[in-house]
């Protein structure tokens, strides 16, 4: 046996506590982990439910194809587009925090940058820029799109967008 049981059982002591502290850690990144993914996940469910309120009240011209001439100018049509652009900026703000899988953030950008390049926004934008100065990183995004014959960028973090058929 062990010259030093006293020794033998402080090691002991100490290992056990070292261990315990190390799971306790553990448990406690597990624990935030958990609830930052639940937190996401949130945030996804009420955008989502955002986006289909958006899409309930918007009035029947808002639906039309990209490549359509936009529908006659009226203020519900320039408050919607309002309400989709403020929409994007918080999302983005979001998923560059974080708050957004890649893939989510994919499928709405695609749709995003669509509305960028319709006739349509670019005919309302002069109208409603000045509501978006507070945020210079939304604005980079938006100007390439107003450029008339250039390349359409992909929004930032994110793959090149493939071609959607409807807007918001």
């Amino acid at each position: 046996m062990c010259a030093e049981p006293g020794r033998f059982l402080t090691m002991l002591a100490t290992f056990a506590a070292v261990v315990s502290a190390t799971l306790a850690a553990a448990g406690l990144f597990y624990n935030a982990w958990v609830s930052q993914r639940q937190t996401n996940y949130q945030i996804t469910l009420e955008y989502t439910r955002r986006w289909q309120e958006l899409v309930v009240t918007a009035p029947p011209e808002w639906y039309h194809r990209f490549d359509d001439p936009p529908p006659k100018q009226s203020a519900l049509l320039t408050r919607t587009l309002h309400l989709y652009l403020d929409f994007q900026c918080q999302e983005m703000y979001l998923h560059d925090a974080g708050h957004f899988t890649e893939e989510i953030w994919n499928i709405w950008q695609t749709l995003f940058i669509k509305t960028l390049k319709t006739p349509f926004f670019r005919r309302e934008w002069p109208l409603l820029h000045n509501e978006f100065d507070y945020d210079p990183n939304f604005m980079k995004v938006i100007n390439p799109y107003l450029a008339v014959g250039t390349q359409s960028p992909a929004l930032p973090g994110s793959a090149a967008p493939p071609a959607a058929t409807r807007t918001p």
